[in-house]
């Protein structure tokens, strides 16, 4: 039976043979060495806890059982500054994990003061209980207590010294009789202690630095190792996959010891697109400068003003990433060519089974892989670190890198949809669905209606039903292939109004219900959000008036320079356009999906005439307008 004594951790259990505080040291000792084994998987065979724990490899892997990632290396070597470190991670490890440390690391080097050891890893055992640790702490009643005899020489000494500490009493300080002695023994001793506490401070911090770099060592060879698997990678898909398929469509015959497939160059363009000028990037621009700093690594090496420098030039990954849709659907539709299929599983066997989407997708997760690894490694950088505040910078600017990048890459998709559904409605409407300042938003299917929602229109389509008909020359029926109605409406001229039911889409005017719609409050919060974001923006095209309150004389020789740019912009979202329907065209296998993006392609081609002659026009008029503004300034320095 156990009964704990006032002030102490430690329950006192009544064994006859032994003193009430040796056995009370040995059962909780005995305790802790059973619950250390039961959570590392070994059995320990020496008794003596303080043998077993002094190196701190085992405190270590209790620690890392408990919280992965908790201490950042073990050094298994036997050295006694080593074995010190290995006990400064685990304290600072306990410290983090809430636990009162009431030991200090020569206490285990030393193999002194294991009451105060066991004591903490008691409090450790408790709250790794509370967060539901799978080994729990074995009760007293379970053990079986050692005798005295089969203990060691060492481990005897040190539960007499416990004992003897248990028992010793402290005499009484007698004042001295000399008061001007006295104080002076009194300063002495407050600049003594005011030493120590500053050094106990110095050293525990030196402890801190300590770990800290050893994460910051983990992180940056994680940092090498990922750049160089990346770069090998991008080399590996260049050489295996992209360079035979472009010497392959170079030649005229495809042969010539090429038994790669001829692919147009385009749908080339289309599926590989920048991933050789990401290669040479990475290759000479951020291996070849981590490689040597990580290999001379010390307590002050700096990585950050590295990334710093190539942020801007990260950018090149705005084209990859804006096509990685496009060369996802190039490559199933090559997928469908016997000879593709059977050169690219030859080349699959080559290099271990890594099919080609394996490569396309690592540079869209390269820069979020960034974010994350120097954020851990700002995390285990102190703040007087000379690499701290280019960490700091480098990882915000990868953070708004990769919004960017992510937005880039939604815009792209949104292009790509635009353009099939503009193929798909080709002929059925009045306007041309693909024009420069057109952008898809969303699209759903509500009570039996497709709705296209635009920066400018919304389009709302019904799918007739096809009807059975007879046959006339044999006994069954067949179907008429079904027929949509597609209208649409702009949305300067609607508004939409929201209920508890869902939202209506109504005339500005008339008042007239375009769309009724019955959603969960959740989702329709959604689609109103959306088209008032759009009817709030001042929608500019070719068909459009820019809203505007102030009133601007029709002088000819003066223009507005925000309109040139918004032309150049447009012919840029042109010209995005025109891309993706040549891609569509030329990997579609369907006559009249072919036929319709050919008219799509015609309609495109008109459209970027007159707005390369709209911005030549505004060229010379920019031309006219700067030289009147340079005479009347000669003039005006005349008068």
């Amino acid at each position: 039976a156990s009964v704990a004594r006032e002030g102490s951790l430690l329950p006192q259990v009544s064994v006859p043979c032994l003193e009430d505080v040796s056995k009370d040291y040995i059962l909780r000792e005995t305790q802790i060495r059973c619950w250390i084994e039961q959570a590392l998987d070994v059995k320990f065979e020496c008794l003596d806890l303080s043998e077993v724990l002094h190196s701190g490899v085992y405190l270590c892997r209790l620690m890392l059982a408990i919280e992965k990632g908790s201490v950042p290396r073990i050094h298994e070597q036997a050295a006694d500054y080593l074995y010190r470190e290995n006990i400064d991670f685990f304290i600072q490890a306990m410290e983090e994990y809430a636990v009162p440390v009431r030991f200090a690391a020569p206490d285990l080097l030393n193999k002194r003061n294991m009451k105060l050891v066991l004591e903490s890893l008691l409090k450790l055992s408790e709250l790794a209980t509370e967060r539901r640790f799978r080994v729990q702490l074995p009760p007293i009643s379970s053990l079986s207590l050692p005798s005295l005899d089969s203990l060691t020489p060492s481990h005897k000494r040190m539960v007499q010294n416990i004992v003897r500490f248990s028992k010793s009493r402290f005499t009484p300080i007698v004042p001295p009789r000399n008061r001007k002695r006295a104080s002076t023994v009194q300063t002495k001793s407050i600049v003594r202690l005011q030493a120590i506490v500053r050094g106990n401070l110095e050293r525990k911090k030196l402890r801190k630095i300590k770990r800290h770099n050893a994460y910051r060592s983990n992180v940056a060879k994680e940092i090498l190792e990922t750049e160089t698997r990346y770069v090998e990678s991008l080399k590996t898909c260049i050489s295996h996959y992209m360079t035979p398929l472009q010497n392959a469509s170079r030649e005229a015959s495809g042969k010539a010891q090429n038994t790669a497939p001829i692919i147009p160059k385009p749908v080339l363009r289309s599926l590989f697109s920048d991933l050789r000028i990401i290669y040479n990037f990475h290759e000479q621009s951020i291996l070849s400068k981590i490689l040597p700093r990580v290999e001379s690594w010390n307590l002050y090496q700096c990585l950050g003003d590295i990334f710093l420098e190539i942020i801007s030039m990260m950018k090149i990954y705005t084209q990859y990433i804006s096509n990685y849709a496009t060369s996802i659907n190039v490559y199933r539709e090559l997928e469908t060519n016997r000879n593709f299929q059977e050169w690219t599983r030859a080349v699959e066997a080559e290099i271990g089974g890594k099919v080609l989407p394996f490569f396309l997708i690592m540079p869209v997760q390269r820069i979020p892989r960034y974010v994350l690894l120097l954020g851990d490694l700002l995390k285990h950088t102190w703040q007087d670190h000379p690499d701290y505040n280019n960490l700091q910078e480098a990882t915000k600017k990868l953070q708004d890198l990769t919004a960017f990048l992510d937005t880039k890459e939604q815009e792209a998709e949104n292009l790509t949809r635009l353009v099939k559904i503009a193929a798909e409605f080709q002929g059925m409407l009045k306007i041309n669905l693909a024009e420069a300042h057109r952008k898809f938003i969303r699209e759903d299917t509500f009570n039996g209606q497709n709705v296209y929602l635009f920066n400018d229109i919304l389009l709302i389509t019904s799918a007739q039903p096809a009807q059975p008909t007879k046959s006339t020359w044999k006994k069954r029926f067949s179907y008429q292939p079904s027929s949509s109605r597609a209208t649409f409406h702009w949305i300067r001229n609607l508004k939409v109004v929201g209920n508890e039911t869902g939202f209506q889409v109504l005339a500005s005017g008339s008042g007239a219900v375009i769309l009724d719609v019955t959603l969960e409050k959740e989702y329709g919060d959604g689609w109103l959000t959306s088209f008032k974001a759009q009817k709030r923006r001042r929608i500019v095209g070719p068909s459009h008036i820019r809203n505007s309150t102030s009133v601007v004389p029709k002088v000819p020789t003066i223009t507005r320079d925000d309109s040139f740019v918004l032309l150049q912009q447009n012919q840029e979202v042109l010209r995005n356009h025109m891309f993706k329907v040549n891609v569509h065209l030329k990997t579609s296998k369907k006559k009249k999906e072919k036929k319709a993006l050919s008219a799509l392609q015609q309609n495109l081609l008109l459209e970027a005439q007159q707005l390369e002659k709209q911005i030549e026009q505004k060229k010379k008029t920019r031309g006219q307008l700067r030289r009147s503004n340079s005479v009347g300034e000669l003039l005006a320095r005349k008068v």
